[in-house]
């Protein structure tokens, strides 16, 4: 299990230790819930369901929007990603996950750009 699923799953606990104290999960917490099962199962289009459903019953569950954008990454729609991790801090300045996920596209970016410009480098030198 990687460093960031065993980050992701202990948040889900503590959200649901939270809700059980509270006495139920809402009904946007538990489709998020099982948005991230559908995620971890590779379901992306069902896990977008789930989320967006979440998000359509309660648009301040900043972790909703963190996880969607956890799908959009993984589908490689990285712009809508981003959206999705900009809003999450927006709702909850604290939501590690959403400034983890968005630096990690920001390091991808960059070494996109880097790679483009050696190759285009290396052809300019050849002609």
């Amino acid at each position: 299990m990687s460093l960031k699923d065993k980050f992701a799953k202990k948040k889900l606990l503590s959200q649901q230790k939270k809700a059980q104290r509270r006495g139920e999960l809402t009904s946007a917490e538990s489709l998020m819930n099982q948005g991230v099962e559908h995620g971890k199962s590779g379901h992306y289009a069902e896990a977008l369901d789930c989320f967006n459903q979440a998000i359509q019953l309660n648009p301040k569950l900043a972790e909703a929007y963190a996880n969607r954008g956890i799908v959009y990454f993984k589908q490689k729609n990285h712009s809508q990603a981003l959206a999705d991790y900009d809003k999450a801090i927006q709702l909850n300045p604290q939501c590690a996950e959403a400034y983890y996920s968005r630096g990690t596209i920001a390091i991808l970016y960059h070494t996109y750009v880097i790679i483009k410009n050696l190759i285009l480098n290396k052809a300019t030198q050849q002609e």
